[in-house]
């Protein structure tokens, strides 16, 4: 069944904290390619229509209906009801009152054109829950990423501020709820969603992930060659880096957590490394990237032979 509220932007947000919080449930973001949010086992789509199975129907639904009636909420029998009611109005008006303002205040701002970052600036208590459907992440994925969060858990923890890093799996969907109650701008939230995106890349693509954590006594270093090994290469992803390093101790260019002689010491000249870099430092900071996506590969393969 198919309950059709015609909001967007903040109002369907607006929307689904209501029934979230009348119905007791958390509320989950579920991203591409639906964009939907799921309250328990209602799913508000991005038009604002709310549906579940018709065997959900229940004298909840009803006092729910009822409830978001009184809050400007109108399903589009009420819409219909009215119009008949009111009379014949011109169609600008017609769409006037079933399409949300878009003119001023925050929904001038907000356009539903960046649906991955729907949650990013919920109010504290709401949060961002990443969701991924269970096909994605096969058996063997799953144990390769549990075994890479037992390996690298201490320094993903520490660099997101969470206490814990909880992997829901159901039939449907692999839902990482890490920050639950936490009031994250967009950056935050695009980067963070980019982050779990490419450890389940790892965990698809590695034969088998060893759950060891390696000691080291620079986390900034030992993090950044980590996001390196992921995809956070370039200037590209310079922004992102910056955020996943900021709360992290120690020196992210170099392993001892500082300059020293054999750290200035200069690498053997490479045939085809004979490039000028001084003054360019975006190719400066793209060899070292490499020097360093060298080293954590070989690490890894060490790592795996062990």
């Amino acid at each position: 069944m198919t309950i059709n509220y015609n909001v967007t932007g903040t109002e369907r947000k607006r929307l689904a904290d209501y029934i979230s919080g009348f119905m007791g449930t958390d509320k989950k973001y579920l991203g591409a390619p639906t964009f939907a949010y799921q309250i328990g086992y209602l799913t508000v789509s991005k038009d604002g229509a709310v549906s579940f199975e018709d065997r959900g129907y229940n004298s909840d639904i009803d006092a729910l209906m009822a409830e978001l009636e009184g809050q400007g909420f109108h399903t589009e029998d009420t819409i219909a009801k009215a119009d008949t009611t009111e009379g014949a109005a011109e169609p600008d008006e017609a769409n006037a009152r079933t399409e949300p303002e878009a003119t001023s205040g925050e929904n001038a701002t907000e356009p539903e054109a960046a649906p991955a970052e729907d949650d990013a600036t919920q109010p504290h208590g709401c949060g961002l829950t990443v969701t991924l459907p269970a096909a994605s992440l096969p058996s063997e994925a799953l144990t390769n990423l549990t075994s890479l969060l037992t390996a690298k858990g201490r320094l993903i923890r520490k660099a997101l501020g969470v206490e814990a890093l909880p992997v829901e799996v159901s039939p449907d969907t692999v839902s990482f709820p890490w920050f639950e109650g936490r009031n994250l701008d967009a950056d935050e939230a695009k980067t963070y969603t980019h982050l779990i995106s490419a450890l389940c890349d790892m965990a698809r693509n590695q034969k088998r992930i060893t759950a060891k954590e390696k000691v080291n006594d620079n986390d900034k270093y030992a993090f950044r060659c980590f996001l390196l090994r992921l995809g956070f290469i370039g200037a590209e992803f310079k922004d992102e880096r910056k955020i996943l390093l900021r709360d992290l101790s120690g020196n992210s260019a170099f392993k001892s957590g500082k300059r020293n002689a054999e750290a200035l010491q200069p690498e053997p000249p490479a045939s085809t490394a004979a490039v000028e870099v001084q003054g360019d430092r975006e190719l400066a900071e793209a060899l070292a990237d490499e020097l360093l996506i060298q080293q954590v590969n070989a690490s890894f393969g060490e790592e795996a032979a062990s």
